[in-house]
């Protein structure tokens, strides 16, 4: 029986991800799994992943390799694909990250690819949710603040937090995610995501739920990450979200 570790687990954010797959590069590992550990750990196959701990320099050096070798469309189709719920994502970009360092840009195009084609399906589709979900959300506002709660199948705060927190009518926002356990905060002028699977409790249903358990968290001290956001260059790695812990 072979002792190579090949079941990878991350930390579930985009940099914790690209850091495992320069390990297994590095490594010459052909993984057979990679997940977030907080989807292995439900279950009892805990002991036999490794976890990789996240790594920007080393996540944000690889996405710009990936850029030279390819192309910025390729760059963004990382982070797009990243965001879907297309099953054994991780499996299907670590395959396109090697496919974009060999062949480079022209794997955008290969619509012969069948693994190809599911990216490019699975992509469009988590924009027409994003575009659904924004246009469908209701917010209500209290003292000031407003709340909505989302239950999209894929993670598509990323892309529509911009077009929330252009509306000035409100200082303070909270989005809540509860399908992902994710959530949008603009607090004291700093706008962040937030991923709360490590936060205990942290399962809201309502608008009453959120401003009096969730927004009192971020009011506090122990919410202070919020105001200790990375500002990526713009030919860096964009964070995609922060773990609140």
């Amino acid at each position: 029986m072979s002792n190579v570790i090949d079941r990878f687990m991350y930390d579930g954010t985009i940099e914790g991800f690209l850091t495992v797959v320069k390990y297994c590069i590095d490594q010459k590992v052909m993984p057979r799994q990679i997940k977030p550990e907080a989807v292995v750990g439900r279950t009892a196959e805990y002991e036999q992943y490794k976890f990789i701990r996240s790594d920007y320099a080393v996540a944000d050096k690889l996405y710009k390799f990936v850029g030279r070798r390819s192309s910025a469309e390729v760059q963004q189709m990382i982070s797009d694909l990243f965001l879907t719920c297309i099953p054994n994502m991780e499996m299907d970009l670590f395959i396109m990250i090697c496919k974009a360092i060999k062949y480079g840009a022209v794997i955008a195009e290969d619509y012969q690819d069948e693994l190809m084609r599911r990216i490019q399906f699975s992509i469009r589709d988590m924009y027409r949710e994003a575009a659904s979900v924004l246009h469908g959300m209701n917010i209500s506002r209290i003292d000031n603040v407003a709340f909505a709660v989302i239950n999209p199948r894929n993670t598509v705060l990323p892309v529509i937090f911009k077009s929330i927190l252009r509306d000035e009518t409100y200082d303070d926002v909270l989005v809540y995610d509860k399908r992902h356990r994710m959530v949008l905060i603009r607090i004291d002028e700093t706008d962040v995501i937030l991923d709360l699977t490590r936060v205990r409790n942290a399962e809201f249903g309502s608008i009453d739920e959120l401003y009096k358990n969730l927004w009192p968290y971020f009011r506090s001290e122990h919410g202070a990450v919020t105001r200790q956001v990375h500002k990526e260059k713009a030919d860096e790695l964009s964070k995609l979200w922060y773990i609140a812990v």
